[in-house]
C-alpha cells in the first residue's frame, strides 16, 4: 500500500503530524520504535505545556498524546527501527527491520536520546530526581541542592538555567579542568551557589523514593566521595537518530535535519522533518508539536500541488 504520508517518530512531533494528516484527509502511517520516545520517557513532572497546568510525567503527556491518536484510527506501527530511506519514481520507500513502508511524502520526527551516564541508579530514578531536562525540571528543584554532571560545553545550559532556582549546584566535571567564558564564570561568582569539582568520575546514585544523593571517585587520589542532593541533571549531549537519512538529507554539522523553517521542508522535495532532529535552536515539547502540525500541513500542500 502506498500512504499519502509516511510519519518516522512517535513523539509529539509525529503524533501531531499524524493527527493533522489525518485530519486533512491524508492517509498516513506512522512507525516507531518507541511511541513517546525516549527523551521525553526520561523528563519527571511537566509544567510548561500550556493546555495543563501540571502533568506528572512526560509519559504521562505522551500517553495523552496517544489517547488523542487513537481517536483518528491511524495505523501505528511500534518496536520499528528505520534502516534506509530512498525514492523510487514518485514514491519513498522505507525499509525498516521488520517491513517496509511507502508514501508519497514523509514526515521523519524520529527525535534524540540523551546520552546517559551507564551507572547504577541512573536508570531507576529516571523522573524521580534524575532529570535529562534543565529547560523542564529545573522549576521543580526550587530552592533545593541539586547536582550537574558532565562535560565541558554541555554544562552551562543547565548550570544557567538552575542558578536563580536550586539553593547549591554542585558541578561535577570528569576533565582535570573546566573551561568556561569570562563572562559565564563571572555571572556564577555573582549567584555565589555554585561549586564546581573536577576530575570527578560519577559512580552511583541512590536514594529511596527519590534521589538522595550520588558517589563519585575523584581521579586524582582515587577517593571515594559522597553527596547529599535532591536532584540530578545529566548533561552529556544527545545523540540524534538520523542514520537512516544520512547520504538522503542535508545535514548540519551536529547531524541534525536542516528545514526550511516556514514549511519544514527539507532538502528532498516531499520529504518534511520536525522536533528535535531538525536544527531549531530550542527542543521543547510544544515547539515539536507545533513544527509536527507544520510539516503536516505543507505535506498536504505539497499532495495538493500548491
Amino acid at each position: 500500500m502506498v500512504y499519502d504520508v509516511v510519519i518516522i517518530g512517535a513523539g509529539p512531533a509525529g503524533i501531531t503530524a499524524a493527527i493533522y494528516a489525518t485530519r486533512k484527509g491524508l492517509k498516513c502511517v506512522l512507525v516507531a520504535q518507541k511511541v513517546g520516545g525516549e527523551q521525553l520517557a526520561a523528563t519527571s513532572q511537566i509544567e510548561n505545556y500550556p493546555p495543563f497546568k501540571s502533568v506528572e510525567s512526560g509519559k504521562k503527556l505522551m500517553d495523552m498524546f496517544y489517547e488523542n491518536l487513537k481517536h483518528y484510527n491511524v495505523p501505528v506501527f511500534e518496536g520499528e527501527v528505520v534502516k534506509s530511506i530512498k525514492k523510487e519514481g514518485d514514491v519513498f520507500i522505507v525499509e525498516c527491520k521488520l517491513n517496509k513502508y511507502q508514501g508519497k511524502t514523509l514526515i521523519v520526527a524520529s527525535g534524540k536520546a540523551p546520552r546517559k551516564l551507564n551507572i547504577p541508579g541512573e536508570k531507576e530514578f529516571e523522573g524521580k530526581g534524575v532529570s535529562f531536562c534543565s529547560i523542564c525540571d529545573g522549576p521543580l528543584f526550587k530552592g533545593k541542592d541539586v547536582a550537574v554532571i558532565g562535560a565541558g560545553k554541555y554544562l552551562i545550559e543547565p548550570i544557567n538555567d538552575l542558578l536563580g532556582i536550586a539553593n547549591k549546584i554542585y558541578v561535577l566535571e570528569f576533565a582535570p579542568r573546566i573551561v568556561f567564558k569570562k563572562e559565564f564564570l563571572e555571572k556564577i561568582e555573582k549567584f555565589k551557589n555554585v561549586q564546581i569539582i573536577t576530575s570527578a568520575q560519577v559512580v552511583e546514585i541512590f536514594g529511596d523514593k527519590f534521589v538522595k544523593g550520588l558517589k563519585y571517585i575523584n581521579r586524582d587520589t582515587k577517593e571515594i566521595k559522597e553527596l547529599r542532593v535532591d536532584g540530578i541533571f545529566v548533561a552529556m549531549g544527545s545523540t540524534i537518530s538520523n542514520e537512516f537519512v544520512r547520504g538522503f538529507l542535508e545535514l548540519n554539522e551536529k547531524g541534525e535535519v536542516i528545514v526550511n523553517h516556514k514549511t519544514m521542508e527539507t532538502s528532498q522535495k516531499g520529504v518534511f522533518a520536525a522536533g528535535d532532529i531538525i536544527d531549531s535552536e530550542f527542543k521543547q515539547i510544544v515547539i515539536s508539536a507545533g513544527q509536527g502540525a507544520i510539516a503536516a500541513l505543507s505535506a498536504f500542500r505539497y499532495l495538493s500541488g500548491i
